[in-house]
């Protein structure tokens, strides 16, 4: 799975989960100020990365979660470790 290939799971489960439009949903995108995420939004997106991804997102990793590339890098090096 590449970064494209990821970045289009998460505007999936950005889209559908919170009704955000997909045009909307860029790499540059904050989540909290373009996005209007909040603590709960960043937990409900982990759990959605998970069923649709596999991939499992932690509390502390979150923290470091600015903006959609942050998320998309994030899983995707989980992605490699994981195919390792």
């Amino acid at each position: 799975m590449n970064r494209e290939d990821i970045l289009e799971k998460i505007v999936e489960v950005m889209a559908n989960s919170f009704e955000l439009d997909p045009k909307d949903i860029v790499p540059e995108a904050l989540l909290v100020d373009d996005l209007g995420f909040d603590s709960i939004d960043a937990i409900d997106f982990a759990v959605g990365v998970e069923e649709e991804i596999g991939i499992k997102v932690g509390g502390e990793e979150l923290k470091g979660i600015r903006t959609v590339a942050d998320a998309v890098n994030l899983i995707y090096e989980k992605v490699q470790q994981a195919e390792g």
